[in-house]
């Protein structure tokens, strides 16, 4: 689940930088912005003062004879930074979720993590005597909720604790 996680921060970060230095990715978005018959364009502006240039870039939304009907540079910005923010913080929910799992399951014995016995009918790490644990067992199968194998199993695993 870690490794989701991280790879879902990854695939945010490329999207959003992916969407920032190719703009043609957002052409297949276009009927997202513009009515039917108009195109999707990006144009630059680019302005300088004394010593510094700087560009800018926005979105139209054009007819088919090139003439822009409408900026859309808002709800393409909203977009990208909606489908990024989905993707980074899915991740970082994944990776505590992941990371949370993964503490957790460090915590269980080989036997807890790799058993078809019900948890609740596993042995406890605060057992009882010898004797409680086998009526248990005992118990446990004549109520049907473990069957002869998980039986003999249990009790020799307790057999073999004790001695």
């Amino acid at each position: 689940m870690v490794k989701v996680g991280v790879a879902m921060m990854i695939l945010a970060f490329c999207i959003l930088m992916g969407a920032l230095a190719f703009p043609d990715v957002l052409t297949p978005l276009t009927p997202l912005y513009c009515h039917s018959g108009e195109t999707l364009i990006r144009s630059t502006f680019t302005f300088s003062i004394p010593g510094e240039t700087s560009s800018t870039f926005y979105y139209h939304c054009a007819d088919a004879e090139g003439v822009e009907t409408r900026d859309v540079s808002s709800q393409v910005t909203w977009s990208i930074l909606g489908v990024f923010f989905a993707f980074e913080f899915g991740g970082i929910g994944v990776l505590t979720f992941g990371g949370r799992r993964k503490h957790r399951d460090d915590d269980l014995t080989d036997y807890e993590r790799t058993s078809h016995i019900p948890k609740r009918l596993q042995p406890s790490r605060q057992q009882g005597t010898l004797a409680e644990r086998l009526r248990e067992l005992q118990e446990a199968r004549s109520q049907g909720l473990i069957t002869e194998t998980e039986y003999q199993t249990l009790r020799q695993q307790a057999l073999e604790k004790d001695a």
